[in-house]
């Protein structure tokens, strides 16, 4: 399942967390007009020298968009990635995801890297 799916399975019904030990630390924010989004962050060495912190989740509630929730998440993890010494922390966006594009632009990421697909249909 989507982490997304895990993370409102959970939220709706109580449990474990299945994707929390494949994928990382789970964080969700909850505020008093209820779900308000979550994060998913872990270490990744992926193609890369060194090991760095890498965002595989980022989700806010279609309600709380534009509030600055996304920043919040984003900010955590980087406040967690540097507390485990890592000096780096990435992330993959779609590109067609121009409004998260310029979230994470806005939060000092930058390309490094095209990913490139083709369908096998």
């Amino acid at each position: 399942p989507r982490p997304r799916d895990v993370v409102v399975a959970f939220l709706s019904r109580g449990g474990p967390l299945p994707a929390a030990e494949s994928l990382g630390l789970i964080t969700i924010l909850i505020g008093a007009s209820g779900f308000l989004g979550y994060v998913i962050v872990g270490e990744s060495g992926f193609l890369t020298p060194e090991t760095h912190a890498f965002l595989y989740d980022v989700w806010v509630a279609p309600d709380h968009r534009g509030r600055g929730i996304g920043k919040t998440l984003v900010d955590w993890s980087a406040e967690w990635a540097r507390s485990r010494g890592h000096r780096k922390i990435k992330l993959e966006v779609g590109e067609g995801n121009d409004r998260a594009r310029h979230v994470y632009e806005g939060l000092g990421f930058r390309s490094e890297r095209r990913y490139m697909g083709k369908p096998l249909g």
